[in-house]
């Protein structure tokens, strides 16, 4: 990122704006200390964008979700799931 003093700025002040609007970024210091950072507006959606780059480039996709990979003792435990079965009441009758 350019870096331009308060002085700097105000001579240079149309150039800066064209620049950073098409995607140049500057911070404005005074005595060496960052006060401002001028830049080109960012949508709502390119913050998003960014956002989930960086989730996805820290992350690592394990199973679906929907449909996660269930080990057979793990179906054994559960009290509602039983392949062997057999339905309550038949289809068709009641």
């Amino acid at each position: 990122m350019n870096s331009l003093s308060i002085t700097e700025l105000r001579g240079n002040l149309k150039e800066v704006l064209e620049l950073a609007s098409k995607g140049m970024a500057y911070e404005i210091t005074q005595h060496g200390k960052v006060l401002a950072v001028i830049q080109a507006p960012t949508t709502h959606a390119d913050d998003l964008q960014e956002r989930l780059a960086k989730l996805r480039a820290g992350s690592e996709i394990l199973g679906d979700i929907v449909n996660a990979p269930m080990a057979d003792e793990d179906l054994e435990d559960r009290h509602d799931y039983n392949i062997a079965a057999e339905p309550k009441v038949p289809y068709g009758n009641s």
